[in-house]
C-alpha cells in the first residue's frame, strides 16, 4: 500500500514537472495559433472590414460568393500547380543530395550542408529581390546568359512580366530556398542507419543503387513521409515570395490562395467611390477554405504514403 502511494506521488510529480515545462509553449500556442484560427471561422460568417466595430452577421454568404468567384478558382489552380511541382522537385533534389553526400563521404560534406541550408536563413524579401535581379529583362543573369548563347527569341524576355512564364519562373526560387532544409533532415536520418547494414550489403555484392532502394529509403521512410507532408503544407503558405516579387500579377497569373486572401485584408479600391474598404470576412472565408483543402490533401497523402515501419 505504501509502495503504491509512493509510485503515485512520483508519477504525479513527474506529470507536474512536464506540465510546468510545457505550460509556456501551450499558452503561446493557444494565444497566437489556436485562438486566431478559431476566430477566423467566426469572422468568415461576418461582413466586416476588420477595422470598424460594425459587424454584420451574414451566415454563409461569404462562402457562397467565394465559390462563384472566378479569381478564387484561378488562385486555387495556381496553388495546385505549386502543389504538384514544388514538393516533388524540392524533396527529390534534397533526397538525392542527402544520399550522395552521406554515401560518398565527401570531406566537404559539412560545407555543402551549410551552402545548401543558407537560403533558409535569408529573409523572404531578400530572396525575392535576388530573383527579381536574376530575372531582370535587361540586366538579369538569366537573360545575359541567353544573350551569350545568342538565343534571339528570348533576348530581354520578361520572365516575371509574362503571364505564360511568371508562375513557372517562381517555382525555381521556391525549390532553391527549400532544398537545403530537407537535405539536412534527410542526412540526419541516413546517418542514423547502422553502418553494419551497408557492410553486409557490400559483402553480398549489392551495388550502391540497390543499397539505396533496399536499405536507405525503407529505413528513412518515416522521415520522408513526415517531411514530404510538411512540404505539401508549406505550399499553402508559400505566398510570401509572390508578395515580394509579382504581387499576384501579371493579370493574376501568379495569384495563390494566400496572396488572394491578403489582397482582401489589405485595403482595396471599391468601384469609383475612391474609398478603400477591406473585406476581412471574405478574406477569412478564403482562409477557412484553404485550411480544409490543406487538411484534405494532408489526409490523402498520409494514407497514400503509409507503410509498415522497418525495424533495425
Amino acid at each position: 500500500m505504501e509502495m503504491s502511494r509512493l509510485r503515485n506521488n512520483v508519477k504525479l510529480r513527474k506529470n507536474m514537472v512536464i506540465t510546468l515545462y510545457l505550460a509556456p509553449s501551450l499558452v503561446l500556442f493557444f494565444l497566437f495559433i489556436l485562438y486566431p484560427n478559431v476566430l477566423s471561422f467566426y469572422y468568415a460568417l461576418l461582413k466586416w472590414d476588420g477595422l470598424s466595430p460594425i459587424k454584420e452577421f451574414i451566415g454563409l454568404k461569404n462562402f457562397i460568393d467565394l465559390f462563384k468567384d472566378k479569381y478564387f478558382y484561378n488562385a486555387l489552380w495556381n496553388n495546385l500547380i505549386y502543389l504538384v511541382t514544388i514538393p516533388i522537385l524540392t524533396f527529390g533534389l534534397a533526397t538525392f543530395f542527402a544520399i550522395v553526400l552521406t554515401q560518398r563521404k565527401y570531406k566537404e560534406s559539412g560545407f555543402y550542408k551549410v551552402l545548401f541550408y543558407f537560403p533558409n536563413v535569408m529573409a523572404i524579401s531578400l530572396i525575392g529581390l535576388l530573383w527579381i535581379f536574376i530575372y531582370s529583362p535587361r540586366n538579369g543573369i538569366l537573360n545575359s546568359f541567353i544573350s551569350f548563347l545568342s538565343i534571339s527569341q528570348l533576348e530581354n524576355f520578361p520572365w516575371l512580366g509574362n503571364t505564360d512564364t511568371a508562375l513557372l519562373a517562381l517555382i525555381l526560387p521556391q525549390v532553391w530556398a527549400g532544398v537545403g532544409f530537407y537535405m539536412v533532415l534527410m542526412m540526419a536520418a541516413i546517418n542514423g542507419i547502422p553502418v553494419t547494414l551497408y557492410e553486409a550489403a557490400d559483402i553480398d555484392g549489392a551495388g550502391k543503387w540497390v543499397q539505396t532502394f533496399k536499405i536507405t529509403i525503407p529505413l528513412v521512410w518515416d522521415m520522408i513521409q513526415v517531411s514530404f507532408i510538411f512540404a505539401i503544407i508549406n505550399v499553402f503558405g508559400s505566398f510570401q515570395l509572390i508578395m515580394a516579387t509579382t504581387g499576384g500579377g501579371p493579370l493574376g497569373s501568379t495569384e495563390l490562395l494566400g496572396s488572394y486572401m491578403i489582397s482582401y485584408i489589405m485595403p482595396r479600391l471599391i468601384g469609383s467611390t475612391g474609398q478603400f474598404v477591406p473585406a476581412f470576412g471574405y478574406a477569412s472565408a478564403i482562409g477557412v477554405v484553404t485550411f480544409f483543402i490543406s487538411l484534405l490533401v494532408t489526409f490523402i497523402l498520409t494514407k497514400a504514403m503509409k507503410r509498415e515501419s522497418v525495424q533495425y
